[in-house]
């Protein structure tokens, strides 16, 4: 009896080191910067992602409260 409990004991804890290894955080996009172009978003998504800062940006024209201003997700 006391072997299949510390077998069991064993597999639980090797299923839940294996969970958290593999499982990866949920990243929601947050505004890094503002820019007066496009351009310069672009530029400086580029850069993050050179920079390793993050793999993935996009490029919001601005609304109504802020017609000039492109932001930057990522």
């Amino acid at each position: 009896m006391r072997k299949v409990r510390v077998l069991l004991g064993a597999t639980a804890l090797g299923i839940g080191i294996m969970v958290t290894a593999t499982a990866a955080p949920a990243q929601a996009d947050s505004i890094k910067h503002a820019w007066f172009s496009e351009g310069a978003c672009i530029y400086g998504g580029n850069m993050g992602i050179q920079a390793g800062w993050w793999t993935t940006y996009r490029c919001v024209h601005g609304n109504e409260q802020n017609p000039n201003l492109w932001f930057l997700y990522a």
